[in-house]
């Protein structure tokens, strides 16, 4: 089924953009009377660390960035779309620094401490590997038991 496609423009831009499908049109009318405000924050944040090998402490910087959307009615609200789109990134950010775990090795041993290792262990895929197995061996049980 060949859909034909219909331009949009925008009113006060001058951009065109093509809608192929009544859902990407609808959504780009939307767009066009409710435009979304996005901000991005950049920041730093020292880590301290006790090295496991030699027990001294040492510190990194962790970098992370932020981003924030906000909606408002096209003309109207716009300023307190933009500073709801710049709370949230600035939220995102601190969250993002919170979380930040970087592998960086101890300038005095060397060694890199076991919660920087970025292979989280998945406990579900060693669960569903030991059944997977289980189920094997009982199949091959069963399978020489009824020879």
């Amino acid at each position: 089924m060949n859909e034909s496609l219909i331009r949009l423009r925008y009113p006060f831009t001058g951009v065109e953009e093509a809608a192929a499908s009544p859902d990407q049109r609808k959504s780009r009318v939307v767009r066009m009377f409710f435009p979304v405000q996005t901000s991005t924050v950049s920041g730093t944040q020292a880590k301290i660390v006790t090295c496991c090998g030699c027990k001294r402490s040492y510190r990194y910087f962790a970098r992370r960035t932020g981003s924030g959307n906000a909606t408002a009615p096209i003309f109207f609200y716009t300023s307190r779309a933009k500073q709801e789109a710049l709370e949230r990134a600035q939220k995102d950010l601190a969250d993002e620094l919170d979380r930040a775990i970087d592998p960086v090795p101890c300038p005095n041993c060397g060694t890199l401490q076991p919660h920087m290792n970025r292979k989280p262990h998945n406990k579900k895929r060693t669960a569903l590997f030991l059944l997977g197995a289980g189920i094997g061996v009982v199949a091959a049980f069963i399978h020489q038991s009824l020879k």
